[in-house]
């Protein structure tokens, strides 16, 4: 099955849907000596050298973010919602058939970024629901994949209204 064969809404491919639906989208772009697979083989030198640099993409990204004006409400709903869900979307180099779930050691550090950034408190599962890894069309750049983060922001209702 293609990932043309599901609806554009499905699979977050929409980004004005999306956006339309309140969700904050935030695309990184990392260069493939940067990208960390989850079959990734490297000294822990190595690794923990690229695990800063890509920290360091998410908190900067997601600075860049809070004064991107198109996305503001989005970005305050995110930011004071009680949790939060993120969908990663991966675009990878090219055609051809790849695990979107490998992509798992690059975004873990840009979500910790996000995290640095002010856009929750805490990433732990109390908080942040995700991320849900799926398959997008390829980058179109020979030398960079691109995550695209999805994130949407939940209420959780008190308990007490429902109750008489």
């Amino acid at each position: 099955m293609q990932i043309s064969d599901y609806p554009r809404q499905e699979t977050h491919l929409d980004e004005e849907f999306c956006r339309q639906n309140g969700e904050l989208i935030l695309q990184v772009r990392v260069h493939k000596r940067q990208w960390l697979s989850q079959n990734s083989r490297m000294g822990w030198r190595q690794k923990a050298a690229t695990v800063k640099v890509l920290r360091r993409l998410g908190y900067l990204t997601g600075l860049n973010l809070k004064n991107d004006k198109s996305q503001e409400f989005a970005y305050r709903w995110v930011t004071s919602a009680d949790r939060v869900k993120v969908v990663a979307l991966i675009h990878p180099l090219r055609r051809g058939t790849f695990d979107p779930g490998n992509a798992a050691a690059s975004v873990k550090p840009i979500i910790d970024g996000l995290t640095d950034a002010g856009y929750w408190t805490d990433d732990n599962g109390a908080r942040l629901l995700g991320p849900d890894y799926r398959p997008a069309l390829p980058a179109g750049t020979p030398d960079e994949y691109r995550i695209d983060l999805h994130i949407t922001g939940y209420r959780i209702p008190d308990r007490r209204e429902g109750q008489p």
